[in-house]
């Protein structure tokens, strides 16, 4: 007659121990997506195994911080961050990938780093048109109608995000100058007419802009916390900037030599009709002008 085992005797037989590969393993991705499915074990195994090796709480092995702690570190209400992380295209985790409760209800966390680099370039290179004007001591009338004497669109391609420009078009538009930011903001609109922009139009056009002019890595460094999809996109514009540059050069390299070679024959006919003047020697006194 066999004895009965208990569950946890039967447990003990049954498991799987944990080997130090797997250890490892555990370590370097706790607090990441994904964890579950890479080591093939439970979620109950995986926190008690965490347990044991005494990792931290899964958020700070990630260096990420929940999303109202780094709203009140950048100065913003919960609603205006993810109204944010919306239009930069970045889209927080869950803070513990690994837990007991279902999905649904979970806290979410990010990398601060990512936001805080994006947030500097909102804050200092772009503007409302409203608040433009009020640090221009200009009447909002004035830059509209600047923006509509160019043919700018004023509103903003882009999803989830107060109407907001570029500062450097802005200038343009308000000096009556069209330069580079003209051409990347119209770059930028007829991208987003072809294919929606997964972010806002102003983070295409800096990183657009930045791409194009930057000499220094270190000037388009904050470049590099752009999601992948974004990416994309910035590549495009600059593409075609650039293929609109070329063509601009070649149309003012073409019309210089149509200058030149119009002067050339004008200079030819003028000198084939032009009477000859005669010398000082042959207009001095007792000279004999006779052919």
């Amino acid at each position: 007659m066999s004895t009965p085992t208990t569950r946890r005797a039967h447990r003990a037989r049954t498991a799987r121990r944990w080997t130090a590969a797997e250890d490892a393993a555990l370590r370097a991705g706790w607090g990441v997506e994904g964890l579950v499915s890479r080591l093939q074990r439970s979620r109950i195994a995986i926190l008690n195994r965490a347990m044991r090796l005494g990792l931290p709480p899964q958020r700070e092995a990630a260096r990420r911080l929940s999303l109202h702690a780094l709203a009140a570190r950048i100065g913003l209400s919960h609603r205006q961050l993810e109204d944010f992380l919306g239009a930069v295209a970045l889209e927080p985790s869950a803070a513990a990938p690994v837990r007991f409760t279902s999905r649904q209800y979970c806290h979410h966390a990010i990398e601060p780093e990512p936001v805080e680099a994006l947030f500097e370039q909102y804050l200092r290179r772009t503007s409302t048109r409203p608040a433009y004007a009020e640090e221009r001591g200009l009447r909002l009338a004035a830059v509209e109608t600047a923006l509509r004497r160019l043919q700018l669109p004023a509103w903003n391609v882009g999803r989830r995000c107060r109407v907001r420009l570029p500062v450097g078009l802005l200038d343009e538009a308000m000096a009556n100058a069209p330069g580079l930011w003209v051409s990347v903001w119209r770059a930028v609109v007829d991208r987003a007419v072809v294919t929606p922009l997964p972010c806002a139009a102003w983070l295409v056009a800096l990183a657009a802009h930045d791409q194009l002019t930057s000499k220094r890595a270190a000037d388009r460094a904050w470049t590099c916390w752009l999601a992948i999809r974004v990416r994309a996109h910035v590549a495009a514009v600059v593409r075609a900037v650039r293929g609109v540059t070329r063509a601009q050069r070649i149309r003012r390299a073409d019309a210089q030599v149509g200058a030149r070679e119009d002067l050339g024959t004008r200079g030819k006919s003028g000198s084939a009709l032009r009477p000859e003047i005669p010398t000082s020697a042959e207009l001095a006194p007792g000279k004999d002008r006779s052919p």
